[in-house]
């Protein structure tokens, strides 16, 4: 037993040099810093607190934690250096970068080569700075809010500016649809609130065949916290203007009322007409859903779909915007209704197609 304690002391020995130690700083009364590392260095220069660290260093800050492979901070001034697989772990972002400046005091930062995560955005930025509380800025940056589908949509732009749950303003930006360079636009603003709020939505643009080149500009009026409304004017140069209205209204908790309307002056269609050619008028189409259900209880459901097309045409020629919208290229009334008690229940379903 003797033999076997003094081999554990002999080995306590050497063991602290690969675990991380703890030690804990004040910056301010109630404000601490805790300390984790392998190896650190506590000294003076002038008149200055040095603290050197290095080894799996783990810095925490009221909600923040940084983690990276060593450190130099002055206990003085707050300022804090950190280098070699930094990350910086805090209540709203997760941020990784070579480099991070950071000031316990101010809790400002600057990343570098850094990679930023929200629940609702990510940012690549060559650099990203944090301004104040809740804006930080982005320089060569690559911003998107398709957190789990990256190549659907992204924004580079030289400057980026977020405001957490407010906007972004982006300078000089190129948008990128599926990885592909798409648009430049020198200054663009676009919100990333958590509320809904009135203003314009992500454009749509586009080259399709016997359309030409398409651009629609979809607006987004918040009626109430229970309505909302879609206007989606747009240009075709082949075919001429269109425009696209969707209301909802949620009523109730499980029922609501939906209407879906899409027109167009087309200067190609004419009925029974084969080729691309204008046809040197303009031809009156639309398309019309309207989409009900009433759910007082899970003991009755009543659901009706009514749709209505000018053309049948319009379904294929139009298929990229209205195959989301409906189901079939069937016009008239769809009817559902459901009704069940504790010993019988009744199911009716019609179909009344339009003529």
């Amino acid at each position: 037993k003797f033999f076997l304690k003094t081999i554990f002391m002999v080995l306590l020995l050497f063991i602290p040099t690969l675990h991380a130690e703890e030690f804990s700083l004040e910056i301010k009364p109630g404000d601490l810093i805790n300390f984790f590392a392998i190896k650190k260095n506590i000294y003076e220069r002038n008149g200055e607190k040095i603290i050197q660290a290095e080894g799996n260093v783990v810095i925490i800050h009221q909600n923040s934690t940084i983690y990276g492979d060593e450190c130099l901070m002055n206990f003085t001034t707050g300022n804090l250096e950190m280098h070699g697989n930094v990350r910086l772990v805090g209540k709203e972002l997760n941020l990784y970068g070579t480099d991070i400046y950071y000031n316990a005091k101010t809790k400002l930062f600057k990343v570098e080569n850094a990679k930023l995560f929200t629940a609702k955005n990510s940012v690549v930025a060559k650099k990203i700075t944090k301004i104040d509380e809740t804006n930080y800025l982005a320089e060569e940056s690559e911003f998107t809010t398709c957190v789990d589908c990256p190549e659907s949509w992204s924004v580079f732009a030289t400057k980026i500016n977020i405001t957490m749950n407010e906007y972004v303003k982006a300078k000089n930006a190129m948008f990128k649809i599926k990885g592909a360079d798409s648009f430049y636009l020198p200054y663009v603003v676009f919100p990333i609130k958590k509320q809904r709020e009135s203003g314009l939505l992500f454009p749509s643009f586009g080259t399709r065949f016997a359309q030409g080149f398409v651009f629609e500009q979809p607006y987004f009026w918040n009626i109430s916290p229970y309505q909302d409304m879609t206007i989606t004017p747009g240009f075709w140069t082949k075919r001429g203007y269109s425009s696209h209205l969707e209301y909802r209204w949620l009523y109730d908790y499980n029922s609501w009322i939906k209407l879906d309307n899409t027109y167009m002056n087309d200067r190609i269609y004419l009925p029974n007409k084969e080729n691309d050619d204008s046809s040197g008028t303009k031809y009156f189409r639309y398309f019309h859903l309207v989409d009900t259900a009433y759910r007082p209880s899970n003991n009755l459901n009543f659901q009706m779909s009514y749709t209505d097309f000018r053309d049948l045409d319009m379904y294929r020629e139009f298929n990229q915007i209205l195959t989301q919208r409906i189901h079939s290229a069937e016009t008239g009334v769809d009817a559902f209704f459901y009704w069940r008690t504790s010993w019988s229940e009744l199911n009716i379903q019609a179909l009344v197609p339009s003529s």
